[in-house]
């Protein structure tokens, strides 16, 4: 699916509004989702074709799926054996998170006792929190100038609190590189 979009739904993904929180630290010109179409995007759109949605890749990752399919219905399992309600949406996000961690950095990113984890997820939230702020410009652009930097200054501890994570994968250079292109 991931493949079919980048190769015949492209064009409703590309070229964007891109909100002020990503533009003021400049993820609009390095991360994928925010770029516009220019050699970079085409770039990064080959790299996810040949080395992320390849049929190779995809079948070397079946296990990988697979285990992340047995937690989820292990969960429910358990949800049902204490009479509890299944929250679809939180099933469905965590068992994705995992599956995109586990593939990409080698470690669970769902484990709520984990320091490393609660980190990121902060980051993490932190930093959608941000990128979903809108101001009162990005409306009505003859007030670009007027634009107050409050929002922009709480911007950079956040998004620099996320170059911790290459930290987690300083063993593995590919992982590192492409940790630091998925958050900024």
């Amino acid at each position: 699916m991931a493949k079919e979009v980048l190769q015949t739904h492209y064009r409703l993904f590309c070229n964007r509004t891109i909100p002020d929180a990503i533009s003021a630290v400049k993820h609009n010109e390095l991360g994928m989702p925010w770029i516009t179409v220019s050699p970079s995007w085409r770039n990064l759109r080959k790299v996810c074709n040949y080395h992320l949605f390849s049929a190779k890749v995809l079948d070397a990752n079946m296990n990988i799926r697979h285990d992340k399919i047995q937690d989820l219905l292990s969960d429910v399992r358990k949800s049902a054996q204490a009479s509890e309600a299944v929250g679809i949406g939180k099933a469905a996000f965590k068992t994705a998170l995992n599956l995109l961690s586990t593939t990409f950095f080698s470690m669970d990113l769902t484990d709520p006792t984990s320091d490393i984890v609660r980190e990121f997820r902060d980051t993490v939230w932190h930093i959608v929190e941000e990128a979903g702020n809108q101001t009162w410009p990005t409306f009505f652009l003859c007030l670009r100038f007027f634009t107050l930097k409050a929002v922009g200054a709480v911007r950079p501890s956040i998004f620099a609190r996320s170059w911790t994570w290459s930290a987690l994968s300083s063993t593995k250079g590919c992982n590192r590189v492409l940790l630091k292109r998925m958050i900024y």
